[in-house]
């Protein structure tokens, strides 16, 4: 009976698992894109995956790639407002896509420039690149693309593009579209997401935080294996020391002799004798070793040299947010519209995130 027992008890052990591991693939295949699935609809859906949070993290981000494709768009027409909708409706297209600024898909370490603790970088990614014929780029024309965007409504919606696009309730940075006042079709252009996230003192201390911590806990845990227990780490630092303190007698008054036996007999005196100090007591005193000491002073360099690093991780990223966000030193999200040259391109991101 005992061994039936433990064959139902592992039954339900292995079933249990199963039913855990299909919750899981189920969590992260739910967002795989099938093969006959358009490319906006893949990355859509990659977007998705990597901004899904359990218990307010997000563990998609790490493995899964971002699969946004760079869209090739060919215009050849003169008319200019089809070249104006065309041009509005991929722009629509590349915020709506990227979760209209209230989705954050990049990672804690793909916004710094060297990991978790950089400095802030500018990430792009470039929805779409706009080819005008050569037609257009030998005799270029010139239209005011903002002023369409300031007038014209989104097909079907009670909302122009520039309302979408500056919408900002539940964005998680301010959102910005950024056009040439004039657009012009003489090169090819570039349709782009630009994000930038700044910093703050909270941060920095939350950083700093997890940095101590895991020293902390890891100097722990490595004292555990080479010394075997915490409580021979305690001996590393700590010493014990022992005085003995004399306790001198009470000099007794004439008359007095039966309360001085007494008083001998207490303290311990072999003989309760006048102006005799025999007896002690010992002191025990805990103070610090040298190695404890020289500890204590690293760990103080230790801590201020992560200070220091942090304030300059503070300063730099607060800097280069106001770069690129005009001023807003807490960072900001943009829709761009820019000339698709390496130039450009460059100067308005550090890092490119999408499929060329």
């Amino acid at each position: 009976m005992k061994k039936k027992g433990v064959t139902v008890q592992s039954t339900l052990i292995i079933l249990i698992i199963l039913i855990i591991s299909a919750a899981l693939l189920f969590f992260i295949l739910g967002g795989i894109p099938f093969q006959s699935t358009s490319s906006k609809e893949a990355c859509r859906q990659s977007v998705l995956m990597r901004s899904r949070s359990i218990l307010g993290t997000h563990p998609t981000q790490g493995f899964y790639p971002l699969n946004c494709e760079t869209e090739k768009i060919e215009i050849s027409t003169r008319n200019e407002e089809i070249i104006k909708r065309d041009i509005a409706n991929t722009m629509y297209d590349c915020w709506s896509i990227l979760g209209e600024g209230k989705l954050d898909f990049f990672s804690e370490s793909e916004w710094r420039d060297i990991g978790f603790f950089g400095t802030s970088k500018a990430r792009c990614v470039i929805c779409a690149r706009i080819n005008f014929d050569k037609s257009l780029k030998s005799k270029p024309e010139e239209f005011d693309i903002l002023r369409y965007f300031d007038e014209t409504k989104v097909p079907d919606k009670n909302y122009t593009y520039m309302e979408y696009f500056s919408e900002r309730a539940g964005t998680h940075l301010t959102p910005e579209v950024r056009v040439d006042e004039l657009t012009k079709t003489d090169q090819d252009l570039a349709v782009v997401y630009m994000a930038v996230k700044g910093d703050n003192f909270g941060q920095m201390m939350k950083r700093e935080g997890l940095i101590v911590g895991g020293l902390l806990f890891g100097g722990a845990g490595l004292s555990k294996v080479f010394t075997g227990s915490f409580g021979t780490l305690g001996k590393m630092f700590f010493r014990k020391t022992t005085t003995n303190i004399p306790t001198p007698t009470p000099s007794p008054n004439p008359g007095t002799a039966e309360v001085v036996e007494e008083m001998g007999e207490y303290y311990g005196f072999k003989e309760a004798n006048v102006g005799v100090q025999t007896a002690s007591s010992e002191a025990s005193k805990t103070t610090l070793t040298k190695g404890a000491k020289a500890s204590i002073w690293i760990g103080v360099a230790i801590l201020a040299t992560i200070t220091a690093g942090q304030l300059y991780t503070l300063f730099s990223s607060t800097h280069a947010a106001a770069v690129h966000c005009e001023g807003d030193s807490n960072g900001c999200q943009a829709i761009l519209l820019v000339p698709y040259n390496a130039s450009v391109l460059s100067n308005t991101c550090e890092e490119i995130g999408s499929i060329p």
